[in-house]
């Protein structure tokens, strides 16, 4: 799909879903490289007007931004734990909406996908009904030990609230853009659709870099480009040491 700036062209992807054929439309909803975050209530809207399946990556974006997928239709959703849930790597779900149960048939059969897997002590009976949830489409043995670790990932952050976290991630997301826009220091990511995700583009990366390393700054090097994420945890001492580890 086109991209505008480097960001997403959605006016070129809507028009995208008029093209004969088309049956699904797979995207990232918050573009990793940028922050870019894609309208997924109308993307939803136009998708289900035209009997689209909507699948979506949604690693950079849940546990930082509002999700209402009872109000959001969307079809499959896949999100990594790692990120912005803070749970261990190997963590992470898989939404489907129940009416996909209907239509997918799980390739290849996992042995814990069907009902007879529940009972350890006697496998052998094998019952291959499916399970009545999404679990019939795991795949793997699920590492329980991070699952536990991402329980209670999931209960610290729900303790916070998931407003506050929203509300703190968005003002120290304006403080680190409007410092380095104050500073002439290029920002890619758009005013106002962004997930906590700040990307710029100073003239030297490779200086810049190091200089925030020097200052103990983690941050990311992408697509020449240095993206910078300030989660729960992040404070506004904390976006100085960025801002003044950025300007050279």
């Amino acid at each position: 799909m086109p991209a505008r700036d480097g960001l997403l062209d959605e006016e070129a992807l809507f028009e995208a879903l008029d093209a004969p054929g088309t049956r699904v439309l797979s995207l990232s909803w918050v573009g990793f490289a940028t922050g870019f975050v894609a309208d997924l209530p109308r993307l939803s809207e136009a998708c289900r007007a035209r009997d689209v399946w909507l699948v979506v990556d949604g690693i950079q974006g849940v546990g930082v931004l509002p999700l209402d997928l009872a109000r959001t239709h969307v079809d499959l959703l896949a999100c990594g734990g790692q990120k912005w849930l803070l749970s261990p790597w190997g963590s992470g779900f898989t939404y489907v909406h129940p009416d996909m149960l209907k239509v997918l048939a799980p390739q290849p059969v996992s042995w814990m996908a069907v009902r007879g897997s529940d009972d350890f002590a006697s496998l052998v009976d094998y019952d291959l009904t499916w399970r009545d949830g999404a679990r019939r489409f795991e795949q793997i043995t699920v590492p329980f030990q991070d699952f536990a670790g991402m329980a209670a990932s999931l209960e610290l952050l729900r303790d916070l609230g998931h407003a506050e976290i929203g509300a703190h991630i968005e003002a120290r997301v304006a403080e680190l853009a409007d410092g380095a826009r104050n500073a002439g220091v290029p920002v890619v990511t758009p005013q106002g659709r962004t997930a906590g995700i700040v990307t710029v583009r100073p003239r030297d990366v490779r200086a810049t870099s190091e200089r925030l390393r020097d200052a103990r700054v983690v941050h990311s090097v992408r697509e020449g480009t240095i993206r910078l994420s300030p989660h729960c945890y992040t404070t506004s001492e904390e976006i100085g040491t960025a801002l003044g580890a950025l300007v050279d």
